[in-house]
């Protein structure tokens, strides 16, 4: 069922309904500020894209949209528009809608990007433009993303909070555990 729900009703998911973890998902900086500005341009896009929410009590959990929320709140809106889940939806399957629906199963067809759209306004609509090279310059097939992981173990909790702290202000995407 879908409806507007104030957002004074609706809670980021922070673990609160059973066997469903917290929203893992972050969003910082130049990326929450692009996001934001996308509500603002484009607020029919809420519509078309509703947050997934479940009750609990007599609120709202949302299941997805954790960030679009955030943004929403940031800009003060009233509400937004909600695809309501039953209450009685098993943890394992709010698991699962929780996390594909930030899956990105397709990937950008880079070439036709660079030749065929506007570089501007897939930059404006917040589209990570890499490896943008001009024409007489050689291009890569494919741009590649470096990434490694960093174990820390650390007997003194507040050094690893400290720790943990500062790398997520330097923009790091960490975890504690």
């Amino acid at each position: 069922m879908k409806q507007n729900i104030k957002i004074s009703l609706l809670d980021n998911n922070e673990g609160q309904i059973e066997g469903l973890p917290a929203n893992p998902r972050l969003i910082k900086d130049d990326k929450f500020e692009k996001l934001k500005l996308s509500l603002t341009d484009d607020p029919e896009m809420l519509d078309l894209r509703e947050l997934l929410v479940v009750p609990h009590g007599k609120r709202f959990v949302v299941i997805a949209g954790n960030m679009r929320l955030r943004a929403a709140i940031d800009l003060e809106f009233i509400d937004l528009p909600c695809k309501i889940i039953p209450s009685d939806t098993d943890p394992k399957k709010l698991r699962a809608i929780a996390q594909k629906d930030n899956i990105s199963y397709g990937e950008h067809d880079w070439d036709m990007l660079m030749n065929e759209w506007d570089t501007e306004e897939l930059k404006e609509w917040g589209i990570d433009i890499r490896d943008v090279v001009d024409d007489d310059d050689e291009k890569e097939e494919e741009p590649k993303v470096l990434s490694k992981k960093l174990l820390v173990e650390c007997s003194e909790a507040n050094d690893l909070d400290s720790l943990y702290e500062e790398l997520q202000k330097r923009g790091f995407l960490c975890t504690l555990k």
